[in-house]
């Protein structure tokens, strides 16, 4: 009796382990849209976003077991809840499940962030599915739901980017997000045409929203992608030694993609639900030969400098490394009447190099570390942004771009009478997160923290940041607090209040928020009982 008891016990103990130790599986659903009938197509854009970051999945140490990949077929809500069935069938809890999404999005004031819309497009039937009924969609699928959507007005899903009401459809401990751009921005993306591999010459006009050529059509081949999947390719190319891997230990989180991408993708604001977390997007050391099916990026390790540049110093500095005889070029895009200004865009090629060259076409560098300096004027006294991109043009006639920026450009003097708008109330425990707006009329250098009513810091946000463009009216910066403090431990419920400082040509702006309640289900946490009285703006 006790053998068979002990051999009983036996089993159920090496099922259990077995359990424990089986590995979660990761499923993705890759969706893109790029011929449309109420707004303009996009071809091949969203085509060789889903190829890009399909490669760049197949790549990592936790590759997907079953990939779905969805381009120009799917017509409406219903097709895309078909095709998330089949992608997503038989996941269990611990299990990944991973939604890529390449299309138009459309948002505007008037609307909730559950009713953003994503069209869906075959070119010939046109439908679209609202942020709350992909939801609905994904709520019944187990594990963990990661979604990157790479869309115009993409973070009005996550209350993220927008004026009031600040609210996240995707709140929740199993929802993972990654939107390309802000509720109220464009995600901006670039199609043309360059010489086919058999030619010889490349484009001489600008790359991007222009074709730039007069090369016979049959010698041409259709080209574009997104800016933002573009760049997260870049942060996961493990030919590139995965640059989005900022602290080397051979994972990137969700957290590193974002300070990797606000660095080194300027031209919208990417924008993140939880912050800072620490769920792994993408683990190295994956299948060598996938890896090796990723073109190393001729140009790497870029690096702008940080902080606002003035009206009167416009000057820029930035690093990059060539890792082989390479074409660089340059552009660079001022914002004009609230968006990029790329018809009027200056293209430059690199003509620093004094070695000898492959050929007597401009742009050539030779391998090694290159230190560039930029004067970036803006058109007024009211200062304003520039974007940078660092371009390469590539043998087959296309131009990719290595890493750009967002500059900063403020003015000499102005008051950028600051406001604050902010949630009424947070429950960080239920994943609620505080979603605010800094309001500032000019560029300019922004130190954001959050306060208990006795005025101690409880967490800094930024550091004399520099503003960027978030197509906001009047001008704003989004930025979000996750309930916890310095330490990372989280705060006390209570009441609290948001400081902004502005520093524009050496005086400094400040403004307090009203009170905000930071809501705990421990009563014990708390700080505060009662409402206090809130503080009155302030200016020095």
């Amino acid at each position: 009796m006790r053998r068979a008891f002990f051999r009983l016990f036996l089993l159920l103990f090496l099922l259990c382990a077995f359990a424990a130790g089986a590995r979660a599986e990761t499923r993705a659903l890759l969706v893109g849209c790029d011929r449309f009938l109420s707004q303009e197509n996009t071809a091949p854009s969203s085509r060789n976003n889903v190829e890009e970051f399909h490669a760049a999945l197949r790549s990592g140490g936790d590759a997907p077991t079953r990939v779905v990949t969805r381009v120009d077929s799917l017509r409406g809500a219903e097709e895309l809840a078909a095709a998330v069935a089949e992608a997503f069938e038989g996941s269990a809890e611990g299990d990944v499940c991973l939604f890529y999404l390449s299309t138009h999005g459309l948002w505007n004031q008037r609307w909730k962030p559950a009713e953003t819309r994503f069209l869906l497009s075959d070119g010939e039937e046109e439908g679209s599915v609202t942020a709350g009924e992909l939801r609905a969609m994904l709520d019944p699928i187990h594990g963990t739901k990661v979604l990157i959507l790479d869309a115009c007005h993409a973070g009005a899903v996550l209350g993220k980017g927008i004026y009031k009401p600040f609210d996240n459809v995707f709140e929740g401990a199993d929802y993972k997000v990654l939107c390309s751009s802000g509720g109220a921005e464009e995600s901006w993306f670039w199609s043309g045409t360059a010489p086919s591999p058999e030619a010889t010459a490349l484009p001489e006009g600008e790359p991007g929203e222009t074709e730039g050529t007069e090369a016979p059509p049959e010698r041409l081949v259709t080209a574009g992608q997104g800016y933002f999947t573009a760049a997260v390719c870049r942060a996961l190319n493990p030919q590139d030694a995965c640059p989005g891997d900022l602290n080397r230990d051979g994972r990137i989180t969700l957290a590193e993609l974002k300070r990797y991408l606000r660095a080194h993708h300027g031209e919208s604001t990417v924008q993140v639900y939880p912050e800072e977390d620490d769920f792994c997007l993408y683990l190295r050391g994956g299948d060598a030969e996938a890896a090796a099916t990723i073109a190393a990026n001729r140009v790497t390790d870029v690096s702008f400098e940080t902080g606002a540049l003035t009206v009167e110093q416009p000057v820029m500095t930035f690093g990059f490394t060539v890792r082989r005889w390479s074409r660089v070029a340059y552009r660079t895009v001022f914002r004009r009447d609230g968006r990029w200004d790329w018809a009027d865009a200056d293209f430059l090629y690199d003509t620093l190099e004094t070695g000898a060259k492959p050929d007597s076409r401009p742009g050539w560098c030779s391998p090694g570390y290159k230190e560039r300096r930029f004067v970036l004027t803006p058109d007024s006294e009211a200062g304003g942004y520039v974007l940078l991109q660092v371009l390469t043009l590539e043998d087959d006639g296309t131009v990719r771009v290595a890493a750009s920026a967002t500059m900063c450009i403020a003015p000499v003097s102005a008051d950028p009478d600051l406001n604050i708008l902010v949630s009424d109330s947070v429950e960080p425990e239920r994943g609620g997160e505080l979603t605010m707006v800094i309001q500032h009329r000019c560029p300019c250098e922004l130190t954001v923290t959050v306060e208990d009513m006795l005025g101690r810091t409880v967490r800094r946000l930024a550091t004399l940041q520099a503003t960027r463009p978030e197509q906001l009216y009047p001008d704003g910066s989004a930025f979000t607090w996750n309930g916890l403090d310095d330490r990372g431990e989280a705060a006390p419920a209570g009441w609290y209040r948001v400081r902004a400082r502005a520093n524009v040509g050496g005086r400094s702006f400040t403004y307090a928020s009203r009170s905000v309640e930071l809501r705990a289900e421990r009563e014990d946490l708390a700080i505060w009982d009662e409402v206090p009285e809130d503080v009155l703006p302030e200016e020095e």
